[in-house]
């Protein structure tokens, strides 16, 4: 067999005088090794060409470096692109009660998570919204705040008091202070039973 090795590269010929010396079977121990041609004269064979120019290590590393950081401001972009987008949803949901800073990255991972578990969940979240759009609450809220008066309406003075309820506690949703009211005030949670 003949090969030709002027088409390899400085460390092919390295492996493969290695691997002749490593497994030839020569008959004749006389005769010179490859690798050891005397025309030679312990030069180095000149490395062939290649297709692909050769690129500097710090080159390679800087640019290594830049498409990092590109890959990570398109990631970053992506990010504050769903963040903005799921704070538009959460916004629908905050006259049920759910808090945007909190609903925010529930809705991020539901939405990573899947299109089917992210509609799942809006729909949980409109169903209940509906429900209490339904029941004239969140009419009623709009009501409530416009002038402060209450007037004789069970409802308004339920939510009233709901309001001034959440102006202590900032932490509590309004459903939940809504129905601290009705426990704690006998008097209105009768009226409102008896309309």
């Amino acid at each position: 067999m003949n090969i030709d090795k002027s088409k390899m590269t400085a460390e092919d010929l390295k492996v493969f005088e290695a691997l002749i010396m490593k497994y030839a079977s020569d008959p004749d121990p006389d005769k010179p090794k490859p690798g050891n041609d005397v025309a030679k004269n312990n030069q180095d064979p000149e490395p062939a060409p290649t297709s692909e120019p050769a690129i500097e290590p710090d080159i390679l590393k800087a640019l290594k470096a830049q498409i990092k950081a590109n890959n990570d401001a398109i990631e970053k972009m992506k990010e504050d692109a769903l963040t903005s987008g799921m704070e538009a949803v959460a916004g629908k949901y905050e006259l049920i009660g759910k808090k945007k800073e909190e609903l925010v990255p529930v809705l991020k991972a539901m939405k990573k998570a899947g299109d089917e578990v992210f509609k799942a969940y809006i729909d949980a979240l409109d169903a209940e919204y509906d429900m209490q759009k339904n029941s004239g609450l969140l009419d009623e809220i709009g009501k409530s705040t416009s002038g402060g008066k209450t007037g004789g309406d069970p409802n308004r003075k339920w939510i009233a008091k709901a309001q001034e309820l959440l102006k202590s506690n900032p932490g509590m949703t309004l459903a939940k202070a809504m129905d601290q009211v009705a426990l704690e005030d006998d008097e209105l949670r009768a009226e409102i039973e008896n309309q």
